[in-house]
């Protein structure tokens, strides 16, 4: 989906893009929540981030998988 948003194959809602894009911020960013040095607790926070940030996009997802079947059906 990300290749083919940024091929402009795909067009992506502007908040689509900063969802993905601050949840991998938050993700790789040593300041977060709660820091990842903290075993365990560290990485549920990353995991919690990434999952609403699936959560919100689901509706974007289930599109662009009906725009790909869509695409491979035509060719």
């Amino acid at each position: 989906m990300i290749k083919a948003a940024t091929s402009g194959e795909y067009p992506l809602p502007a908040w689509a893009i900063a969802a993905i894009i601050g949840a991998i911020i938050y993700v790789v960013s040593p300041i977060d929540a709660v820091p990842d040095f903290i075993p365990v607790a560290g990485w549920l926070d990353d995991g919690a981030v990434v999952t609403a940030a699936i959560g919100a996009l689901g509706t974007v997802i289930a599109s662009y998988l009906d725009y790909k079947k869509e695409k491979e059906k035509n060719q």
